[in-house]
């Protein structure tokens, strides 16, 4: 019978993270929990799939220039779900793991809010799930998460570059609606949808 593998404390804390984000590309992970590292980081993550803790997803996008870009996109397993569980790191929840699993349309956004995450460790972060439970927002709510600090919430839109004018008429109303949160943190992703929002 083969030795049961060890788990470092980061092992856990990457897979919570998966948890509480529902995916990550391979380059968030490795920028949050490896900077300086990455090889050992890209070794420990294939371990983590081999052992069948994530799965992991290639998708293309077209990236500057229009060449086409190869991402690997992470998410948790049943397994990883389990030994967070066993680990005490998660309460038996209404969440199982194909429950985090991502559509093609919300990826694009959920992958955008984790980076503003990544880029802002010291601010609480609340992802999409966690703010519209707060607020008591229905799932097609348009905001993509929340940050926190000691004035308040604020709630977090991304306008991608094609945004659709439909799209921006919703952010609005659901800017003028007002749910009680301190404010609202609008990211533009092109000039033009700045300026038509």
């Amino acid at each position: 019978m083969p030795r049961q593998r060890e788990w470092t404390k980061r092992d856990v804390d990457i897979l919570y993270e998966l948890y509480k984000v529902r995916e990550m590309t391979k380059q968030q992970i490795l920028q949050s929990y490896f900077e300086g590292n990455e090889r050992y980081g890209s070794k420990r993550l294939y371990v983590l799939r081999g052992e069948g803790l994530v799965t992991s997803e290639i998708h293309g996008g077209n990236g500057q220039g229009g060449k086409r870009v190869r991402t690997a996109y992470y998410r948790l397993t049943t397994s990883g779900l389990e030994l967070l569980r066993k680990k005490g790191v998660v309460e038996e929840s209404k969440y199982r793991a194909r429950d985090l699993e991502l559509t093609v349309q919300q990826r694009q956004y959920i992958i955008d809010a984790n980076e503003l995450h990544i880029r802002l460790p010291e601010v609480v972060y609340m992802d999409s799930r966690v703010i519209k439970r707060k607020y008591n927002l229905n799932r097609g709510n348009l905001t993509v998460g929340g940050f926190s600090n000691e004035h308040g919430d604020y709630m977090i839109f991304i306008l991608n570059a094609d945004a659709k004018e439909t799209t921006l008429q919703k952010i609005l109303m659901e800017i003028k609606a007002k749910k009680y949160v301190n404010g609202y943190l609008v990211y533009y992703k092109s000039p033009s949808v700045k300026r038509a929002f």
